[in-house]
């Protein structure tokens, strides 16, 4: 496959800057924020990865009810591809109604809809719906525990958890970053992570108040959740999702010594994450980039490169960058979709890598047999 190379400026901008913050010194000297506060802080954009702020983001900790994220993330994902519907009846497990922490108040043998109990388990990390909605979706608890190791081994998470309420389970900031992340991006979590306040009525005619203990949802434009937590080992803890216009950012603040803290910092970071940076959003995912790449051997001659992914560039305001492209002249048949055939890599004003669209196949095209060759030169004789 011959390749040519595009070593060309696509474009230039100067609106930004690509100088990523150096903040990842342990105690946190040095850095353009004060994040002592905390024993771990990580603040990412959600697109990209790129990490804006990061002190000891890899080391594990006891993270109190922010453990419930990974069960959490998975009954989500059920609802978003119609495996778990909000009309589905659930009737609660003696297991389910025995869970300690912030509770929805669930009964043995109560029967209440799904999205009650998702609504219980989104706004105040109610473990009792949590679980209840975890035996729903997978029955046993073992079934459910091993499809939330492989969501967890997908998105990068290193954890292994041996039941649903996470027992023993420590988490980095990193690793609940990639969680927030998920969370974020799935419809179902977002309907419901910004309510501040609401209620659950029982099938007895109880009712449950739910009061997000979340405080950023009121005074941090753009905060769309994610989950709080505390505990005399863990410290006060937070996953926060940002997100205004385009821009998503998320943040980490695990360790805090009291609650005011937590959210001080959480906020602190995050206004200066919107402040001292911009984003730039470069194609997204399916946008053709390159039309009519010739295509050897196959049933088709030709075809579109397409963008794999989103692909969204961060900048301190201020300076620019370049694009380099990285497409073939020709491709050799057979092609599918999750091949990946070119790139064009963004590089900021020091040569430093801050970005990779990589470019696939528009279509899946077949490699042509001996009688499609036959077929294509008897077409071509006849359009002579």
């Amino acid at each position: 496959m011959l390749k040519r190379l595009f070593s060309l400026i696509l474009f230039v901008i100067t609106l930004f800057s690509a100088s990523f913050s150096s903040a990842q010194e342990v105690d946190g000297e040095g850095m353009e924020i004060d994040v002592t506060s905390a024993k771990s802080v990580i603040l990412t954009e959600s697109v990209s990865g790129t990490v804006i702020i990061e002190k000891d983001a890899d080391t594990k900790f006891e993270v109190a009810g922010l453990v419930r994220l990974a069960p959490l993330l998975v009954v989500c994902r059920a609802f978003d591809d119609g495996s778990l519907s909000k009309d589905d009846v659930v009737t609660v497990s003696d297991a389910a109604s025995k869970i300690s922490g912030p509770t929805a108040f669930l009964e043995t043998h109560e029967k209440i809809s799904a999205e009650l109990l998702l609504k219980s388990a989104i706004m105040i990390n109610a473990g009792d719906a949590v679980y209840a909605l975890c035996e729903k979706l997978c029955g046993a608890e073992t079934a459910f525990v091993q499809k939330m190791n492989s969501c967890l081994e997908e998105l990068g998470v290193d954890a292994v958890y041996d039941d649903i309420n996470g027992a023993g389970v420590v988490l980095s900031a990193r690793d609940l970053a990639k969680l927030g992340k998920a969370l974020s991006k799935s419809e179902t979590f977002r309907n419901y992570s910004n309510l501040f306040y609401d209620s659950i009525t029982h099938d007895d005619g109880r009712e449950t108040e739910l009061a997000n203990p979340n405080k950023l949802l009121r005074y941090l434009s753009g905060c769309i959740g994610i989950a709080t937590g505390s505990s005399n080992e863990a410290g006060y803890c937070g996953v926060f999702a940002v997100s205004r216009n385009d821009t998503v950012y998320i943040c980490v603040t695990l360790g805090s010594k009291n609650s005011s803290e937590r959210f001080d910092l959480a906020t602190e970071m995050t206004e200066y994450a919107f402040a001292s940076y911009k984003t730039m959003k470069t194609a997204a995912k399916g946008q053709i980039i390159e039309e009519q790449i010739s295509v050897s051997g196959g049933i088709k001659k030709s075809v579109d490169l397409v963008a794999k992914n989103d692909c969204m560039l961060i900048f301190r305001n201020g300076s620019s960058y370049e694009a380099y492209a990285e497409i073939p002249e020709q491709l050799e048949a057979p092609l599918s979709t999750e091949q990946t055939v070119g790139k064009i890599e963004y590089k900021d004003s020091d040569g430093n890598l801050i970005g990779t669209l990589e470019l696939c196949p528009s279509e899946n095209i077949e490699q042509a047999s001996f009688w499609d060759n036959v077929l294509s030169v008897f077409r071509n004789y006849l359009h002579a």
